[in-house]
C-alpha cells in the first residue's frame, strides 16, 4: 500500500488520469479515521448543499469524491480536503 496527501493524489490525477483513475483507494482524515474505501473514478463538483463529516457546511461546487464502487463510509458524497490521505490499496495479480 502506497500513501499520498489528497493535494499530491488530486495532482497526479490531473497530470495522468489514466494511470490514477480507477485505482482501489483508502481515504483517511488526519487522525486517520476512514472516510471511504472503493475504486476512485476521480471528483466532481458537489451538486447541492449538505454538511460535511466535521459538521461543516459544504457548499455547492465543492470538490467531492467519485467512486465507481465503494465509497464513503457514511454513504453520502465526501469533500476533497487537502488535509486527507489517499493510500492506494496494491492489487493482488
Amino acid at each position: 500500500m502506497t500513501q499520498y496527501s489528497a493535494s499530491d493524489y488530486r495532482t497526479k490525477l490531473k497530470e495522468d488520469f489514466e494511470t490514477w483513475t480507477g485505482q482501489h483507494v483508502r481515504v483517511r482524515d488526519q487522525a486517520g479515521a476512514l472516510l471511504a474505501d472503493g475504486a476512485l473514478t476521480g471528483f466532481k463538483p458537489r451538486s447541492a448543499l449538505g454538511l460535511g463529516p466535521d459538521g461543516h457546511a459544504s457548499m455547492p461546487g465543492d470538490t467531492v469524491y467519485g467512486f465507481a464502487s465503494g465509497g464513503p463510509v457514511t454513504g453520502d458524497e465526501l469533500a476533497w480536503e487537502p488535509a486527507q490521505n489517499i493510500e492506494v490499496v496494491e492489487q493482488e495479480v
